[in-house]
């Protein structure tokens, strides 16, 4: 809350709730007496916050006995309060021609209040000039003249030294409003503070110690209900695999029947969802999202006044928090929409933790039906590294019985390089929360005392409380898969180390050549994925050695030699050793040639994508260009 809103907004505070007018009465009767002028002050729109003192009975019986002098009078007020920070307002009454003058009292630029000041006349005015208004205006003219006499004489320079006085004055009133404003703000903002302290204490209990979701939610309206309308309530839960929003049936006196389920597609709701902020409307706006299109009427009753509030996690909105009136377009402001939002945050943390919860028992339900199969290692280790439980295909996979096992721990299976780099990478982030579940490779030592690789998935699960109970781990054997890799691994370094071989016979004497093509050739290799895996595990390395030889001069559109092939007939590795080979002799110097940039040899390789090399291998070298870029500088 600001300024601003607590003088035009739905907190508007007015002229008469920052003073006490008994006060300003005292101080305008008393400036009155002082001056011998009249005064009164007003609403900006004319309307008396105070007894007028001192006003001539020519002004309000003669001139305002008419109604045309009744009209002008007003007309002339209108004109002499409109707001002026520079100075006041000095001008001749529009209706009976006497001195007249204003000082428009403001807060934070906000007009709220005029100070009117004048009945007063100088010896520019005439008693003829009097007659003649009298009869324009239809009032007795003896009359007018009589009570013309009446009426203070001051000159215009001293008129004019007062309506300064008391701009000055004004002037000290609206800083002294503005402070009371501030007060009035503070204040306010405490008020607000507190309450929704006590809301969210008050929920926060409710929220420890309620054993479902619809008593959170029945309790969640009550302790609204204090504050605001909550009739209209609605939880809403959205799914974003159906598009539909759900909710519990009524759990409380509503205004009409609510559905419990409706489509998102062009619902109002929606729109929380999608831009995850608080929104406010009233009916003329719903109705003219409605006639935009952007959203469809659910039933046939209007509100009258609508808030929705998103629930969301890190991820995503999950739900929304509505309440609506469907009989009083007032019924809500921009202070319910905020404790809405408070109390929102705290029920989108309450569901996220019940829908953990639940998952986790779900977890539980499925670590069981994975106990009940054998065809992978089960097991359950207490927080102490003491066995729970096992499976028999565990017993198999490290050769101990049941009997033995249970008098080990799963330390005593682990080499002390594995279990310092589990604790270190997953272990602790388990216990202390920050992560629900890992999945490692790593290796066990079989009772002979050989090795067993394994795939480990495990989750750490906690009791109600969130205090941890024990791991539970699926054990998959995948040492055949490991010994193939490592075989492939020694497999593509002999392949590079082919390539060297070639490379020496074909650029004698530059044994920096042989070595950075060899890191060209890893690194694209690295980069292409699986394919080259499978590719080069296919045949023996002499094989690829007669495919460097024979193929590394083709060309993907078919234009290379010696054969002519195109696209895929040309050996994968001799696709790899064609882009490491060009771009090599690009950038190097050669006696019959110089070295060019790296960038230009970039360009040169990216522009012969397609038909000199593979696209997917060339995209394949941009992703690592730079490090080509280094390999070339530094010949490592």
């Amino acid at each position: 809350m600001n300024i601003e809103s607590l003088t035009n907004g739905p907190y508007q505070i007015r002229f008469e709730d920052m003073f006490d007018l008994a006060d300003i009465q005292r101080l305008q009767d008393e400036f009155s007496d002082a001056t011998g002028v009249a005064s009164v002050v007003t609403r900006p729109d004319g309307t008396p916050l105070t007894r007028p003192a001192n006003f001539t009975r020519f002004c309000s019986e003669v001139v305002r006995g008419t109604g045309k002098g009744c009209a002008n009078c007003f007309r002339s007020d209108a004109v002499i309060g409109r707001y002026n920070p520079k100075g006041p307002t000095i001008r001749r009454c529009l209706s009976g021609g006497l001195w007249d003058a204003g000082a428009g009292i403001s807060v934070g630029g906000k007009h709220v209040a005029n100070w009117l000041i004048g009945q007063v006349r100088d010896e520019s005015q005439n008693e003829e000039a009097i007659r003649a208004y009298a009869r324009e205006i239809g009032a007795d003219e003896e009359e007018a003249v009589a009570a013309f006499r009446e009426v203070p004489s001051m000159s215009k320079g001293r008129f004019r030294k007062i309506a300064r006085m008391l701009f000055t004055f004004v002037t000290q009133l609206s800083e002294l409003a503005y402070q009371n404003v501030r007060q009035t703000l503070f204040i306010a903002e405490n008020n607000r503070a507190e309450t929704v302290r006590k809301v969210q204490q008050e929920l926060a209990e409710i929220m420890a110690t309620a054993e479902s979701e619809i008593e959170v939610f029945d309790m969640v309206r009550r302790a609204l209900s204090g504050l605001m309308e909550t009739k209209n309530l609605i939880i809403a839960e959205y799914d974003d695999k159906t598009n539909i929003f759900s909710t519990f049936s009524s759990f409380g006196s509503d205004e009409k029947e609510l559905i419990t389920r409706w489509p998102a597609e062009k619902s109002l709701t929606s729109l929380v969802i999608k831009n995850r902020r608080p929104m406010r409307c009233s009916k003329e706006e719903i109705r003219k999202l409605a006639d935009e299109g952007v959203i469809e009427f659910i039933g046939k009753i209007r509100s009258e006044s609508w808030i929705g509030i998103p629930l969301f996690n890190e991820k995503k909105a999950f739900g929304a928090m509505i309440l609506q009136s469907y009989t009083d377009p007032y019924a809500y402001d921009d202070w319910c929409m905020e404790i809405l939002q408070n109390v929102g945050n705290q029920l989108s943390v309450y569901m996220e933790k019940k829908r953990a919860e639940d998952a986790l028992r779900e977890s539980e339900k499925l670590f069981r039906t994975f106990f009940e199969q054998n065809s992978v290692g089960f097991t359950m280790i207490n927080t102490d590294e003491t066995w729970l439980r096992f499976n028999d295909k565990f017993c198999e996979m490290t050769g101990y019985s049941q009997e033995e096992l249970e008098r080990t721990s799963w330390r005593d299976l682990t080499p002390a390089e594995e279990r310092e780099r589990v604790l270190r990478l997953y272990m602790d982030d388990l216990l202390s929360g920050k992560i629900d579940s890992y999945f490692v490779e790593k290796y066990f030592l079989r009772r002979d005392g050989t090795r067993i690789d394994v795939a480990v998935s495990s989750r750490l699960l906690r009791d109600g409380d969130g205090r941890p109970k024990y791991f539970a781990s699926i054990v998959q054997d995948i040492s055949g898969r490991k010994k193939n890799e490592r075989e492939l691994t020694r497999h593509q370094e002999a392949i590079i180390g082919s390539m060297a071989i070639l490379a020496e016979h074909r650029d004698q004497g530059t044994g920096e050549h042989i070595r950075r093509t060899k890191t060209y050739v890893q690194r694209l290799l690295e980069l292409s994925g699986g394919e080259a895996a499978r590719i080069l595990g296919e045949a023996p390395f002499i094989h690829y050695a007669r495919q460097i030889i024979e193929f590394h001069h083709e060309k993907w559109d078919g234009t290379g030699y010696p054969h002519g092939l195109k696209g895929e007939e040309i050996p994968f590795i001799a696709r790899v050793m064609a882009i490491a080979d060009v771009y090599d002799a690009l950038v190097s110097e050669r006696p019959y040639k110089g070295a060019i940039p790296h960038e230009e040899a970039v360009k040169i390789i990216v522009e012969g994508s397609g038909s000199h090399f593979d696209p997917r291998i060339v995209d394949a070298f941009l992703a690592c260009a730079d490090e080509f870029k280094a390999i070339s500088r530094s010949g490592d």
